[in-house]
């Protein structure tokens, strides 16, 4: 995670953050239900700092696996996060999508795709879905980016992340 990754936690905060991926990967019926109704699966997700530290982890599992398939042969010049933030274009050195907003909130900064948007998404390498947990937030961006993603085909990456990868990389990804 680059300086990312300098972080200490608490011990029963890790304990927790294990159990809340746990409960996260056992009913992922229950998180995209919470989605649906437009609701997190908890009222202050965002600032449990088990959250938190389950996202960095999260983070990290993903790299790893995504600078695995790069050592394999994989290579791809530009990847985004469907997510209120992209930390995967500076912790892989690669390039965010150009005209993609940064800080992607859908109940403010993000209510459409703007101008440039469509064809930079449809042109992106590999764009991450977060699954642990998926959130309401994630289905929104999803369901405003989602008409420049038709070509993209689901791939998982790790345990809690899945991507959309574009049809010239499909092909290296086995």
């Amino acid at each position: 995670l680059k300086s990312m990754g300098d972080i200490m936690v608490r011990i029963f905060l890790i304990e927790r953050e294990v159990e809340l991926r746990e409960h996260w990967l056992k009913y992922p019926d229950a998180m995209m239900h919470y989605a649906e109704l437009g609701q997190l699966p908890e009222f202050v997700l965002f600032q449990d700092f088990a959250y938190q530290a389950s996202w960095a982890i999260n983070v990290d599992k993903a790299v790893t696996a995504l600078l695995k398939r790069e050592a394999e042969g994989l290579e791809y010049s530009t990847v985004m996060n469907m997510d209120f933030t992209n930390p995967f274009a500076y912790l892989l050195n690669k390039q965010a999508p150009k005209h993609v907003a940064i800080g992607a909130d859908p109940t403010r900064t993000v209510k459409k795709m703007r101008d440039g948007e469509a064809e930079a998404l449809a042109d992106t390498d590999i764009i991450l879905f977060p699954r642990c947990p998926y959130t309401s937030n994630i289905k929104m961006l999803s369901n405003i980016y989602g008409p420049a993603l038709t070509d993209h085909k689901e791939v998982v990456v790790s345990e809690c992340h899945s991507a959309l990868i574009h049809p010239r990389i499909q092909a290296q990804w086995k």
